[in-house]
């Protein structure tokens, strides 16, 4: 993967522009791409 995964607490916020996919209902995870682009793998 070129992009880093983050899981945190759904409410968490970033600075930066990210992608929000709903893994849970107390869960989330945050695909950023703050500096490559997002590619499919």
């Amino acid at each position: 993967s070129s992009f880093k995964m983050y899981s945190f607490q759904r409410g968490v916020t970033f600075p930066y522009d990210h992608i929000l996919f709903g893994e849970g209902p107390e869960q989330s995870t945050y695909i950023s791409f703050e500096s490559q682009p997002l590619a499919p793998e």
